[in-house]
């Protein structure tokens, strides 16, 4: 989808290792519900990790994923 693109590509920016949601959010086109299902499906997938931070989720890109990304199949929801 657009919005699973959009996401990769705020990923691949390399502006930072580590992503809030909202963060990734106000970056796309789709919603912040929508921008968490497909940052868990990377972290299913190996790409991301999530990290508990309070009461909220950061996002890491992990080690050599970056060069990955391109390749990412998101599942149909």
């Amino acid at each position: 989808s657009k919005g699973a693109q959009e996401i990769i590509q705020v990923l691949e920016s390399g502006a930072r290792k580590e992503w809030r949601t909202a963060d990734v959010s106000e970056k796309v086109s789709i919603s912040k519900r929508q921008v968490r299902t497909n940052l868990n499906q990377l972290a299913d997938d190996g790409y991301v990790e999530r990290q508990k931070e309070g009461r909220g989720i950061t996002w890491v890109v992990t080690d050599g994923a970056i060069d990955r990304l391109g390749q990412v199949k998101f599942r149909s929801l």
